[in-house]
């Protein structure tokens, strides 16, 4: 009995660090949702590479290519970080390092500095400066940021909660 409770310590210390899964997954010490273009210390332009001098490597999610009619071939990535409970869409030109374009947590960790975060209430925000928000088929998006070619924050709001935040930039 003494040796599964030894073989079980041991197992949970290596799944916390991190080294069961074979990559250091680093917490983001920073929990601001900043709505103008950033959640956890990550900006909108950001390259990869700055993004995970603070969060760590990531697992790649997904990957696809497009190719828009007279304009350039891009690719978008999507990375989750587990640590951090951060995905963060990257683009990516033939010409250009991967940026951040987009950021969407479901962690109620993160927060705006009036407190607006995954949990809080429709009234909330409602109540929140710079929040605007408007019904929608099956939820309420509150957002705010600059808008037009600037960095947008959204908060979905179902059954009366904020669910989600994602934040979207406009590529150039």
């Amino acid at each position: 009995m003494v040796r599964f409770w030894l073989l079980a310590a041991v197992i949970l210390a290596l799944v916390s660090s991190g080294c069961a899964a074979g990559r250091q997954q680093t917490v983001d010490p920073n929990t601001l949702i900043d709505v103008r273009g950033a959640i956890g210390g990550i900006h909108a332009g950001e390259t990869r590479t700055q993004a995970e001098r603070i969060l760590g490597p990531g697992n790649v999610i997904s990957t696809t290519t497009r190719h828009p009619n007279g304009g350039a071939a891009y690719t978008l990535a999507r990375v989750a970080y587990p640590g951090s409970d951060l995905v963060i869409m990257y683009t990516r030109t033939s010409h250009r390092r991967p940026i951040v374009f987009a950021i969407s947590t479901t962690s109620r960790r993160y927060h705006t500095a009036g407190g607006l975060r995954v949990g809080s209430t429709l009234a909330q925000a409602r109540g929140t400066p710079g929040i605007r928000c408007t019904d929608q088929v099956g939820y309420v998006a509150c957002q705010g940021g600059l808008g037009y070619e600037k960095p947008v924050t959204s908060f979905t709001v179902r059954n009366g909660k904020v669910v989600g935040v994602f934040m979207a930039a406009v590529a150039d």
